[in-house]
């Protein structure tokens, strides 16, 4: 986990720790077999099939170790099954075959480490996300929830406001969530409605 280390340490200010090179496709025709098997990765995952969907993604890095959108796919189901230690290797691979990431692998690095109580290390994972798509809500939302768990209410509650500027008009539960939690920071008052 050297990499996701130093690119944590990179984002508090620190340097960066030397990044591996990326690693050489098998052939095209791997590449062509992991875009497959990354798909119905995908697909497997959307029907909750996620150990089904692990497997798969495990023979798209056999075809293609390169392949950063096998290795942050098969994060999100391990992520999904609260394995979350293994999700953020998987991350960790992706970033050292795209050292910059995108809004979705730094949000989804960030659940994982919310979901392990690394708090502050995710809110500067869903900072990084938001600096490459401030509109990505989820990335908000998500951050929201960890300012809050560690005390930071006032942090908390612009997180709330900038999530719920552009929200729909039909409330999912995350829109009742926020409108709810900011309603009891704005009055001074704590609850246990955490995500």
């Amino acid at each position: 986990m050297g990499t996701l280390l130093g690119i944590i340490g990179k984002l508090l200010g620190g340097r960066r720790e030397e990044q591996g090179q990326r690693p050489r496709s098998a052939s095209n025709a791997g590449q062509l077999d992991s875009r497959a098997l990354v798909a119905k990765g995908r697909d497997l995952h959307e029907m909750g099939r996620d150990e089904d969907a692990i497997a798969c993604y495990g023979k798209a890095l056999q075809a293609d170790p390169g392949s950063a959108n096998a290795w942050i796919e098969k994060g999100i189901s391990l992520c999904m099954l609260r394995r979350d230690q293994e999700a953020l290797r998987c991350y960790d691979h992706a970033l050292r075959i795209r050292p910059e990431g995108d809004e979705h692998l730094w949000n989804n690095m960030a659940i994982s480490l919310a979901h392990l109580g690394r708090r502050e290390e995710a809110i500067l994972c869903y900072d990084r996300a938001l600096s490459i798509n401030p509109r990505l809500l989820d990335a908000w939302f998500n951050k929201a929830v960890s300012e809050e768990a560690i005390g930071r209410r006032e942090e908390a509650a612009k997180s709330y406001r900038r999530f719920l500027t552009p929200a729909p008009a039909h409330p999912s539960r995350q829109v009742r969530h926020a409108l709810a939690r900011l309603a009891e920071i704005d009055r001074g008052t704590t609850g246990a409605g955490r995500r």
